[in-house]
């Protein structure tokens, strides 16, 4: 599985990753932005593109997802029981449960633990039911992110048989915040939203996916999956980021 041809270059990988383009209705006006930054890494000169300035939330908290709390099920399938158990026990601590939303394209801040603010990303995720003008989706890191922009519906079919098929890996253990909303990235949490949602069948591709590239093991799913969100939260709560939680 090869990265796939990118525009955008994240962090402080040898790697570039591309976000789809879309015209998305914004509900606050963004002037400032992040210059283009580049650094010498093992890999080489690695640039991140000019972006948007991440706007802070000035709310009193994150809302919690409409069935964070209702029962759950885990689907009959042939995966592994770690897999299973892994997800339960992750919703269960509290990832946001991306049931009862819908899956559309969004712009979101991130922050960055090198920088301090990581910029506006474009990516696809779940978008919280309210008709605010402060909307709040989640992120494919299982984090609930105020909106900068909400645009139109996304197939998550596409995305994450483009991810099974094409999906971008990294020799770190950790991925700028950017990269770990992306739909495009390998990690194991993502598999767990999908069976949270009953996609028994994409969670299955995406185990597969992941195997293959030797990113995970029966054994090492309750590891690999947290990585991700844990990764996130220091850089949502120790940066200048866009969001104080």
């Amino acid at each position: 599985m090869k990265p796939a041809a990118l525009t955008l270059t994240v962090g402080m990988i040898c790697a570039k990753v591309t976000f789809c383009g879309w015209t998305a209705e914004t509900n606050s006006a963004q002037t400032k932005v992040l210059p283009a930054r580049s650094m010498l890494t093992m890999g080489g000169i690695v640039t991140s593109p000019e972006r948007k300035v991440s706007p802070l939330f000035t709310g009193k908290e994150l809302p919690r997802p409409p069935k964070q709390k209702s029962g759950w099920s885990p689907p009959t399938a042939s995966l592994p029981t770690n897999y299973v158990t892994a997800t339960a026990l992750l919703f269960a601590q509290g990832l946001a449960d991306p049931r009862g939303c819908d899956y559309r394209e969004i712009e979101i801040g991130t922050g960055n633990v090198w920088s301090g603010d990581g910029g506006v990303v474009k990516t696809h995720g779940w978008v919280l039911p309210g008709r605010g003008e402060q909307r709040f989706t989640i992120g494919w890191n299982g984090l609930v992110y105020p909106a900068v922009s909400v645009g139109t519906n996304a197939d998550l079919n596409a995305d994450v048989m483009a991810l099974a098929t094409n999906g971008f890996t990294s020799w770190q253990s950790a991925l700028p915040e950017g990269a770990n909303v992306f739909p495009g990235t390998l990690q194991g949490v993502k598999g767990c939203l999908l069976l949270r949602l009953g996609r028994t069948d994409l969670a299955t591709a995406y185990w597969l996916a992941l195997e293959h590239e030797e990113l995970i093991s029966e054994t090492s799913w309750r590891d690999v999956s947290h990585r991700p969100t844990s990764w996130s939260l220091p850089i949502r709560s120790n940066c200048r980021t866009p969001i104080h939680i």
